[in-house]
């Protein structure tokens, strides 16, 4: 695994918001996939793949209140959305990515290597207040050690 720097434009999402631990979002996802379901036949084309974006607020409040959203990239009209669903966009700007291939436990140990490298290693500061992680495949018919994640941290 190894971390890359990368420019990207915006990035626009549709999605429910979760307030609680952050390895507890899959509920979010159900939630939203659920608000989904009635938009796919006429904008399946539309949906990208899944998204947790994550906001640093973990140090100075008590799990139960930490912040994220699940979501789907979005590239479409945003008028008309099912009640529930907010839209996120995340700002252009550089960041640090590390692709993770394997099951989602492995997430934090990856999370931890992204950081050191880019922070100790490469003298890069994580900006913006959040980072995200960018779902490239279904774990509802992907096998777990098939999975691929995009670690992804705003620096500045």
């Amino acid at each position: 695994m190894q971390t890359t720097i990368e420019e990207t434009g915006e990035i626009l999402v549709v999605a429910v918001p979760h307030r609680g631990p952050f390895n507890k979002i899959g509920d979010a996802f159900n939630r939203m996939g659920r608000l989904l379901e009635g938009m796919m036949a006429d904008h399946a084309d539309k949906m990208g793949p899944g998204i947790g974006i994550y906001y640093f607020n973990t140090t100075s409040r008590p799990e139960e209140e930490w912040e994220s959203h699940a979501g789907v990239i979005w590239n479409g009209p945003t008028d008309n959305l099912p009640e529930g669903l907010e839209v996120v966009r995340i700002s252009a700007g550089r960041r640090a990515v590390l692709h993770h291939y394997g099951p989602y436990d492995g997430i934090p140990d990856a999370w931890k290597k992204l950081h050191q490298e880019i922070v100790k290693e490469r003298g890069e500061s994580p900006a913006g207040g959040m980072c995200y992680e960018v779902y490239l495949n279904n774990p509802m018919n992907t096998p777990a050690e098939d999975l691929q994640t995009d670690l992804c941290q705003p620096i500045a």
